[in-house]
C-alpha cells in the first residue's frame, strides 16, 4: 500500500467520523433525539467511515485528476446514502421523512469535514 493511499483511507475514516458527529448532533438539534445512544448507528457510522475511506483510495488511485476533496466527499457520502435511499425505499410512511431527513442531512454535512480533511492533508 502506497504511503499517500494510507494517508488517504485514514483522514477519510477521520472525516467520515466527523461527519457523524456533526450529523447526529444536527439531527439531535431537529429532533430532540439522542442519536449516539444506539449501537448500531453508531457501527453504520464507523462502518461508513471505513467504506468511505477505501472508496476515496480507490477514487483517488483511478482518477488522478479528480481533486482529493471531491474523492473525500464521494468516498464518504456514497455508502451510506445508497443505504438510506434503499431504506427509503422499503419504509412504511412514518420512517419516510426520517431516512429522507438523514439523507439530506448526511449529504450537506459530508462537504464541510471534506474540506477540512483535504486542507490538514497538505500539511
Amino acid at each position: 500500500m502506497q504511503p499517500f493511499t494510507r494517508k488517504i483511507i485514514i483522514s477519510s475514516a477521520l472525516c467520515g467520523l466527523c461527519i457523524g458527529i456533526i450529523c447526529s448532533l444536527l439531527w439531535l438539534a431537529i429532533s430532540g433525539f439522542n442519536w449516539f445512544g444506539f449501537f448500531v448507528i453508531d457501527l453504520l457510522f464507523g462502518g461508513n467511515a471505513c467504506l468511505g475511506g477505501i472508496i476515496a483510495a480507490l477514487i483517488h488511485s483511478k482518477f488522478k485528476l479528480i481533486p482529493i476533496t471531491i474523492a473525500l466527499y464521494i468516498g464518504n457520502a456514497l455508502p451510506i446514502s445508497i443505504l438510506l435511499l434503499c431504506s427509503l425505499i422499503v419504509a412504511d410512511a412514518s420512517m419516510e421523512g426520517w431516512y429522507f431527513l438523514f439523507l439530506i442531512g448526511w449529504l450537506i454535512g459530508a462537504a464541510i469535514p471534506a474540506a477540512i480533511t483535504r486542507v490538514l492533508m497538505e500539511k
